[in-house]
C-alpha cells in the first residue's frame, strides 16, 4: 500500500523538484498519495514577479500561471514515487481549461489534482484551483517523464 504523505513544506518540495523561485508555484502540499492525488496551495502575494507588468493598476494572477501551478502540483504525484525525485517532467497538453474568476494578491490558491491515468511515463490528471471554496480554474493535464519514455521508445536502427 502506498503511504499517504501530509504537509510537505516548501523545504521538502524543493528537494523533489528542480524548479526554484520565481518559477515554483506550489508553497505547500497539504495531502498527497503518490501515484493517485495531491492537494496543496500557492499563497498569492503582491510581490510576485508578474504583478508589476500584468495589469499594473489592477493586478491579477495570469490564468496560464494558475494552470502552471496546477500542473506543478500534479507533478508531485509522480516525483514522490521511489526514485523519481528531481526527474524532469514536461507538460504535453492541457485540455478543457476554464478560468472562472480572478486571483488577486492576498488570496490563497488552493489546488487539487487527481490522477486519471499513469502509464509508461505519461500521466493524465484532472485538477482545479479554488479561492474561498469557489473554483477559479480547472483543466485536464497531460504530462510525461522523459526518463521513463527513453526506455519505451524504440531506438533508431543505423
Amino acid at each position: 500500500m502506498t503511504p499517504l504523505l501530509q504537509q510537505l513544506t516548501i523545504n521538502h518540495i524543493q528537494t523533489l523538484t528542480a524548479l526554484t523561485y520565481p518559477y515554483l508555484y506550489v508553497d505547500r502540499i497539504t495531502e498527497l498519495k503518490p501515484g493517485e492525488y495531491v492537494k496543496g496551495y500557492k499563497n498569492v502575494t503582491f510581490n510576485e514577479w508578474f504583478f508589476p507588468t500584468h495589469f499594473k493598476d489592477d493586478p491579477i494572477m495570469p490564468g496560464m500561471l494558475q494552470i502552471e501551478a496546477l500542473t506543478q502540483l500534479f507533478t508531485y504525484v509522480f516525483l514522490t514515487l521511489p526514485g523519481n525525485e528531481k526527474k524532469p517532467i514536461n507538460i504535453l497538453e492541457v485540455d478543457g481549461v476554464k478560468l472562472r474568476q480572478r486571483v488577486v494578491p492576498g488570496q490563497k490558491l488552493e489546488m487539487e489534482v487527481e490522477t486519471l491515468s499513469w502509464k509508461r511515463g505519461i500521466g493524465i490528471g484532472k485538477g482545479k484551483g479554488m479561492v474561498d471554496n469557489k473554483v477559479v480554474c480547472e483543466g485536464q493535464i497531460k504530462i510525461c517523464m522523459p526518463d521513463m519514455l527513453k526506455n519505451i521508445v524504440p531506438k533508431e536502427q543505423k
